[in-house]
C-alpha cells in the first residue's frame, strides 16, 4: 500500500490488518501483532536495511513462542 504507517492506521482504519485478519481466521496462524514499516516509495536505503533488521528480530522472538 505504501502508505506511512500512521496514515493506514488512522486514515483508512487499518486494510491491511483487517485484511491479515480475515485470512489468518481460516488457517491456523496466529497473529500476534502488527507492524508497520513505510513509505518504502521514500524511504532511503539505509532505513529499508533497519526495517529489514527489526522484521527479523521480530519474527525470531516470535517464532521462540510456537
Amino acid at each position: 500500500m505504501d502508505a506511512p504507517p500512521i496514515f493506514m492506521k488512522l486514515h483508512d482504519l487499518d486494510p491491511g490488518g483487517k485484511v491479515m485478519k480475515d485470512v489468518t481466521r481460516f488457517t491456523e496462524i496466529k497473529l500476534v501483532g502488527k507492524h508497520y514499516f513505510g513509505s518504502v516509495v521514500l524511504s532511503s536505503e539505509k532505513r529499508r536495511e533497519g526495517w529489514l533488521a527489526r522484521a527479523y528480530e521480530i519474527g525470531r522472538k516470535d517464532s521462540r513462542h510456537m
